[in-house]
């Protein structure tokens, strides 16, 4: 399980994920076409297939730069990464909801 705090507001740190086999080995996503990034919870869709990053192909790593309006209401959400390999097969991550990203409401 991932879990992931940012402010409500906040734009940085982004979502930097290591996808790994069940096995614990690295995905090779070389060749990959394209990688999203959504998330969701029980009110429905906050971020919707927004564009996200293959930061090191051959170590499975993605990343995603937050929007303002992503991280504008405070709450759980899960997240989830979609990439089409070269294959043009589809690869989600995690399989599970196990990112799960909380919007931590500013309190001063």
């Amino acid at each position: 399980m991932i879990k992931f705090a940012i402010r409500k507001g906040a734009t940085k740190p982004s979502v930097l994920v290591d996808i790994k086999h069940d096995d614990n080995t690295v995905y090779d996503l070389t060749g990959a076409t394209s990688c999203t990034f959504s998330m969701y919870n029980e009110n429905g869709t906050k971020v919707d297939a927004s564009s996200g990053n293959i930061t090191d192909a051959s170590n499975g790593q993605v990343q995603y730069e937050w929007s303002t309006d992503d991280t504008d209401a405070a709450g759980n959400y899960y997240g989830y990464f979609t990439i089409v390999l070269s294959d043009a097969s589809i690869l989600v991550v995690p399989a599970r909801n196990e990112l799960i990203v909380e919007v931590v409401d500013v309190v001063l």
